[in-house]
């Protein structure tokens, strides 16, 4: 019942202004879905999919829900499996945070966390145990239609209705659920608004390495380009290196007091990169997926960002500028 009622109350929306933060003479506002349940937007998909299957009869009693997730996705499942009595199994990598990983195992969940892995090999895991334990459940919110579908029922929708005219989105992408749900409601309510995807340096979606680059935020960017993006392409992508995105942080941080995550910063980053192209007096909006707390160990870690951005552990030379356009 709690949970329900938190879900169906997220409509609210909050924005925060950030022009300060951009400059360009524009109206400039910051999505903020930390606030939700679970403490990211991953709690919309994720109870999404998770009664979508109720619904067609493929969550029995004694259950156990099964996903690969870098951290929100795979902490709001633990939080709703909990509260609807279902296990829970994350299978993850090692770029998932320490407190992420506290959050899940704090919820009741099973981790497992594949060092170095790549998306395939998360989800050959999961194959593999479910060809052997028939009482895994298999979100699947790479491929899900229910995780683009309830973005365009309530994050693009929460912006519409609080904006009258949004020139420029800008939106993360991860699984590209949050991307392709904007894109098909903005696409049918806001056709004027340019959705921009951002992306992360080495990531798949948009522009493919030319050899593997590292990546250690979690939250942004994946090892294969979403499905997702076949029927839902933006009109333009921004890619940045996480240094950038890190940077970011720290500004905002320093300018606000606000602690933002890294798929914050990089959009953040991005919509920088493109202030050339705002529209004076227009309306720029930001999607912040969650907040800076659940990555105090990392990018707010004075030590771990010496140690990852040091000189001597510079990006490759294509994950290290931020290249606009795509």
């Amino acid at each position: 019942m709690i949970l329900r009622k938190a879900y169906d109350t997220l409509g609210i929306g909050i924005f925060a202004d950030i022009a300060p933060l951009l400059g360009a003479g524009v109206h400039a506002y910051l999505k903020i879905e930390g606030f939700n349940a679970a403490g990211s937007i991953k709690l919309k998909p994720a109870l999404a999919m998770v009664e979508a299957l109720e619904t067609a009869g493929a969550l029995l009693p004694g259950a156990t829900l099964i996903e690969t997730s870098s951290g929100n996705l795979g902490i709001a499942l633990a939080l709703i499996a909990r509260c609807k009595g279902y296990g829970f199994v994350c299978v993850t990598d090692e770029k998932m945070t320490l407190h992420n990983r506290a959050l899940v195992r704090a919820h009741g969940g099973e981790l497992v966390v594949m060092a170095h892995s790549s998306l395939d090999d998360r989800c050959g895991h999961i194959a593999a145990r479910m060809a052997t334990d028939p009482t895994l459940v298999w979100t699947r919110q790479f491929v899900n239609p229910v995780n683009p579908r309830v973005h365009a029922e309530t994050t693009a929708s929460e912006i519409l209705r609080e904006f009258p005219r949004v020139d420029h989105l800008f939106v993360g992408v991860g699984t590209g659920g949050t991307l392709a749900g904007c894109v098909r409601a903005f696409g049918e309510r806001s056709p004027a608004t340019k959705i921009v995807a951002v992306d992360a340096a080495g990531s798949h979606h948009f522009a493919p390495p030319l050899r593997p680059v590292s990546r250690r935020i979690p939250g942004i960017g994946a090892t294969r380009r979403s499905p997702f993006l076949d029927a839902a392409a933006p009109h333009d992508a921004v890619i940045v290196a996480e240094r950038d995105a890190v940077r970011a942080c720290a500004e905002v941080h320093a300018a606000t007091g606000w602690l933002v995550g890294g798929s914050t910063g990089s959009v953040l980053a991005a919509a920088r990169a493109m202030m050339l192209q705002f529209r004076a007096g227009g309306t720029v909006v930001c999607i912040a997926a969650d907040m800076g707390e659940r990555y105090l160990d990392t990018l707010y870690d004075t030590d771990w960002r010496d140690a990852t951005f040091g000189a001597a552990k510079r990006e490759s030379p294509e994950g290290d500028p931020i290249l606009a356009g795509r």
